[in-house]
């Protein structure tokens, strides 16, 4: 089946359904000729910053396998990150970005033979391509109307009809774009899809303790001794005769 496909199949998703189906797009857009586009991947953003997730979050929902996480872990974690940490800085899209090719290149410890620098030469590429592409990686200047969330009433200097995130999902896209062409670059092979592990397990069936009986179980004892005391007596009676 094809993205298109299956993208048109989806329709109306919540929230669980649709993280699940970025999961997907994840691992059909490694794949050449199966044709996820840019713009189909904007579009499933937007669809995210719409219901309210930061553009950290749709990252997240989208590379949570990566990450080692279940979406609303990997949702959870990213949450502060939105509007440059809330602070006008890094853009959120950049910064899971650049947690993506640390976790997918990177090193645990300083005396790893995986401290090769490939991470820190990605990071920087990642700022470079999408500062070439965007103008920035600043939350603050990428924003439409001058929107900067380290002032105290960011929405007040942004004229009247401008929406300050109408290219959040551009940005998105833009940094998902670019770090799977790094993945690719630095020939990363990608783990085999997990299972949702955000979806919650059906509760198993607790054992009835031994010491608990059931009703069915009473009675049934309760009938064979009663036709053990009957039989017992029958014969008494016959060695009596």
């Amino acid at each position: 089946m094809s993205a298109l496909d299956f993208l048109s199949r989806c329709g109306k998703l919540n929230s669980r359904q649709r993280a699940s189906k970025l999961s997907f797009l994840r691992h059909i857009y490694r794949q050449k000729g199966i044709g996820v586009i840019h713009e189909q991947l904007e579009a499933e953003f937007a669809d995210l910053l719409d219901k309210g997730y930061h553009c950290s979050q749709c990252l997240a929902l989208f590379w949570h396998e990566m990450l080692g996480m279940s979406e609303d872990a990997a949702a959870r974690m990213v949450s502060a990150l939105g509007l440059g940490i809330n602070h006008g800085d890094t853009c959120g899209a950049i910064a899971v970005s650049a947690l993506v090719l640390g976790q997918a290149l990177g090193f645990s410890s300083p005396l790893d033979d995986s401290c090769d620098g490939r991470a820190e030469s990605a990071a920087k590429e990642l700022h470079r391509l999408f500062s070439e592409r965007n103008g920035s990686t600043l939350c603050r200047e990428l924003l439409l109307g001058g929107y900067d969330a380290a002032k105290e009433n960011p929405q007040e200097t942004v004229p009247a009809g401008i929406d300050p995130w109408g290219r959040c999902a551009t940005y998105c896209a833009d940094a998902t774009e670019i770090a799977e062409a790094l993945l690719k670059e630095y020939e990363y092979e990608a783990p085999e899809p997990l299972n949702d592990a955000s979806a919650e397990p059906e509760p198993a069936e607790e054992p009835t303790p031994s010491h608990e009986l059931s009703a069915a179980s009473v009675a049934l004892g309760i009938g064979a001794l009663a036709t053990l005391t009957y039989e017992r007596r029958r014969a008494e009676n016959e060695h009596l005769r």
